[in-house]
């Protein structure tokens, strides 16, 4: 295997409940464990340490610009520094730290590579629409050209990119997910729904409400719990739906990082991610990886939790998750515990961060030698 030389780029890395604040960092540590040269290059808002075992370069952002990542700093750096990797791998879209590097790639001669981490789908593309609009015909179109493969974490993410109109080289390669030690008991009578991501109209969560408000009523064993955070406006007016929903027993309790996320997730009975669109959906993951089955949307990558026997796999509508949930609420907690042990199995079998990260480097040294196509790799 050849060692070479790669820059990962993400616009930020805050301390969010999941995504590529996660992701890329976890990827770029798992290469870095197969010898190969990795740089995590990023923007910060706010100055902190960053505790993830690998060299990571922060600029700031100028002042005014800062939401769209424009940064005369990592500008200079980029031009500088673009020219000592063999692979220039950028994460996201409707930023510039996703428009200068593949732009100066492309002038040296350097192989780019871009993950859309869910931003070309069609339900993403609905938010921010005149923002999006101006930063593609002004910025971004061309660029997209000039990008030499292109990665997603699902074959549903693959559709999205052809139907936005890419025409390049994709790599399927899902997200890895860490395999935590099982430090906490779910409670012994006591059953606990939980949401946990960020708290946007796409994730589905007002349906979620709804149902739980229609049936919870006759199961008073069970409590809902909402973790995460999102823009002011509309954490907003999901706190009001639940202030004036008919239940005692849902409630609303902010972010949750670290240990504390760990522990909130191992003592659910059943986390659900009834998201309208997911280009993977790290939450469910990082669910079944804690033994705690999983409801997701139908419209998520995650058809597989119905097989593996450790979720459902639903319509994102109050009707079908309130048949899912009464369905739920009627089983055991030795039930539950056994789907939760069956998704941790799968998890520990086919998403270590190992496996995902030779994927990956298969996958850049297809790119440079053209030679030995991956299976995975679709022209």
């Amino acid at each position: 295997m050849t060692k070479l030389r790669i820059c990962q780029i993400v616009p930020y890395i805050y301390n969010e409940i999941s995504g590529p604040s996660y992701s890329v960092p976890s990827l770029s540590v798992a290469i870095k464990k197969l010898h190969h040269k990795i740089v995590l290059k990023t923007l910060y808002i706010k100055k902190k340490s960053v505790n993830w075992p690998l060299k990571v370069i922060q600029h700031k952002p100028n002042l005014f610009f800062s939401r769209i990542g424009w940064s005369n700093e990592e500008n200079k750096w980029f031009k500088i520094n673009i020219k000592n990797y063999d692979i220039i791998h950028t994460n996201g879209l409707w930023m510039f730290p996703n428009v200068i590097p593949i732009r100066l790639a492309y002038k040296q001669g350097k192989k780019s590579v871009l993950s859309p981490r869910g931003t070309m789908s069609k339900e993403s593309l609905k938010y921010s629409k005149i923002k999006k609009f101006i930063f593609y015909f002004l910025f971004q179109r061309n660029i997209l050209k000039n990008v030499d493969l292109i990665h997603v974490t699902s074959s549903e993410e693959l559709k999205d990119v052809r139907d936005f109109g890419l025409t390049q080289p994709v790599t399927i390669i899902p997200n890895g997910i860490d395999i935590p030690k099982i430090q906490y008991k779910k409670h012994s009578k006591r059953f606990k729904l939980i949401f946990l991501g960020r708290i946007h109209p796409k994730k589905g969560i007002e349906n979620t409400i709804k149902a739980w408000s229609s049936v919870a009523g006759n199961f008073p064993d069970w409590v809902f719990e909402i973790a995460g955070q999102g823009e002011v406006k509309y954490e907003k007016k999901i706190k009001k739906i639940i202030s004036t929903s008919k239940s005692t027993k849902i409630k609303y309790i902010g972010p949750v990082y670290g240990k504390e996320k760990i522990k909130f997730i191992q003592t659910a009975d059943i986390l659900i991610m009834p998201s309208y669109n997911e280009n993977f959906g790290m939450v469910a993951a990082e669910a079944l990886s804690n033994n705690t089955p999983v409801i997701c949307g139908a419209d998520t990558p995650w058809s597989q939790v119905v097989k593996m026997d450790c979720g459902w796999h639903i319509p994102n509508n109050s009707k079908s998750i309130e048949s899912t949930l009464l369905e739920v609420f009627s089983m055991s907690k030795t039930d539950l515990f056994n789907k939760g042990k069956n998704g941790r199995f799968w998890m520990k079998r086919n998403y270590s961060w190992d496996q995902v990260a030779k994927k990956m480097i298969f996958s850049y040294e297809w790119l440079l030698s053209k030679k030995n196509k991956p299976d995975w790799i679709h022209l």
